[in-house]
């Protein structure tokens, strides 16, 4: 296996906001490595700070402690003109898409050409390499547009293509699905794939639905109580999540019952088995299960699913269970349904 080389490194960072006499801690010794290629997702309910921690990595709010270590520097220390080059090569998109609505979205694309180049690119130069970058994101024939005349999802796009314009190592999406109804939400991410994967660009997606990380990511991070709780290739944490925020979050309310305190048993799959084990099952213990949740994922080409079924009333017929599923090499684990 080829080893992955560290982009962006995050260690021990701390982030807290005074209001009047209250200091609020948003981040505690938050520890991340993301790596080139990657698509790490981070997630967590509202207000456990996705984003002041996207921001921070952009420098739009700094820390209060710990370091942010890319290409060996630590951008923390950095000056303002290292931190105007920094942002070029960690580049952004937002929720609200942060257009400006007095230009076209040819003149939105082109801005950060004016800013970065100067005299270097001539104004032909600029808008052709605008206009490439449009037809990257499927816009090219909404060049003369304002953004007032588009749907959201293509306001994104103009986003996107704004960010590529510096030729950016890495993109950070801070909630940018979460204003896009699901088949817009899903176009985007599928264009942040294929970014990921024709121009090798290493993506940092800030969502608060497991459904946007696990459509794209390759890595996730679960953000609880202000720190990382939870962190890892996104089919350990999906087939196996530790933490009673990264069970919430990846069975998102789908075990759906009345019962109280029931013993469920969670049947977990690696992709590597084409047995039926559900049916088998049922035909060589003779016993009848009750399916509460079942799901599946594709991760870097593999599929992974779970299933968590109600374990029978007898404790005979309840070892009966477990001993076959072991023999079959079926992880299983008791939960509560």
């Amino acid at each position: 296996m080829e080893k992955e080389t560290v982009i962006l490194k995050i260690e021990n960072l701390y982030k807290s906001f005074k209001q009047k006499k209250t200091v609020n801690e948003v981040l505690t010794d938050l520890n991340l490595e993301v790596c080139e290629g990657d698509i790490y997702g981070i997630i967590g309910l509202s207000g456990e700070g996705k984003s002041t921690l996207v921001r921070c990595i952009n420098l739009l709010e700094r820390p209060d402690n710990g370091k942010i270590i890319y290409q060996n520097k630590n951008v923390i220390d950095f000056s303002n003109k290292e931190v105007r080059d920094y942002r070029k090569e960690v580049s952004m998109i937002f929720q609200d898409f942060n257009l400006m609505n007095q230009s076209t979205v040819l003149k939105n694309v082109m801005l950060p050409y004016k800013l970065a180049n100067g005299n270097r690119m001539n104004q032909n130069e600029m808008k052709e390499a605008a206009l490439k970058l449009l037809d990257r994101v499927g816009l090219k024939d909404k060049a003369n547009y304002y953004p007032s005349a588009l749907s959201g999802g293509m306001k994104q796009r103009v986003a996107i293509a704004r960010a590529l314009a510096s030729n950016p190592k890495i993109l950070l999406c801070d909630e940018c699905t979460s204003a896009l109804d699901p088949t817009t939400a899903n176009s985007i991410l599928d264009l942040l794939q294929e970014l990921n994967k024709d121009l090798g660009l290493t993506i940092i997606i800030i969502a608060h639905q497991m459904s946007v990380i696990e459509r794209v990511c390759n890595k996730v991070a679960i953000l609880s109580g202000h720190e990382i709780v939870e962190k890892g290739k996104l089919s350990d944490v999906f087939i196996n999540p530790k933490t009673a925020i990264a069970k919430s979050l990846i069975y998102s309310d789908k075990i759906n019952t009345k019962m109280s305190d029931e013993k469920g048993l969670r049947l977990t799959f690696d992709g590597n088995s084409d047995e039926p084990i559900l049916a088998l099952l049922i035909e060589r213990c003779n016993v009848l299960v009750n399916i509460m949740y079942a799901d599946t994922k594709v991760s870097e080409g593999k599929v992974y699913g779970q299933m968590i079924i109600k374990l029978p009333y007898y404790e005979e017929d309840v070892q009966k269970v477990k001993d076959f599923l072991i023999n079959h090499g079926v992880s299983i684990e008791e939960v509560t349904i």
